[in-house]
């Protein structure tokens, strides 16, 4: 799914993508019943989907990235759904469907936003 979808992008930062990769290949294969996921693995994903921001904050609060807080406050409406019951057992295919949607959509905008300016920066250093 991650390396044959194009709507997915690339943000070309190894640690960003990696993360993205691994929660777009656990949420797939909650969609598509791949496997069936016990508690402990759902409460290990949101562990890691809450680390995933941390260090995309941290990484972006290091780089000086203007655009900071807008970015950081996209990551609070994540967390506040982790933390308001979304995947939990039962697991509801729409709300993970609805999430899926979003964190690709975050992705393809926050995140490409990110990247934009990262190489603007780097091509006002040379």
């Amino acid at each position: 799914m991650w390396s044959n979808d194009k709507s997915i992008p690339k943000l070309h930062i190894a640690f960003i993508d990696e993360e993205h990769r691994e929660i777009l290949i656990f949420l797939d294969s909650i969609l598509n019943g791949k496997e069936d996921y016990p508690e402990a693995s759902i409460r290990g994903f949101k562990v890691y989907l809450l680390e995933h921001f941390q260090h995309e904050e941290y990484f972006m609060s290091r780089k000086g990235y203007p655009e900071y807080e807008q970015h950081a406050a996209a990551h609070k409406v994540f967390v506040e759904g982790i933390h308001s019951g979304l995947f939990q057992e039962p697991l509801k295919v729409l709300e993970i469907q609805d999430f899926f949607a979003l964190f690709v959509g975050h992705i393809a905008s926050y995140d490409a936003v990110l990247v934009n300016w990262l190489a603007t920066e780097k091509m006002n250093r040379v």
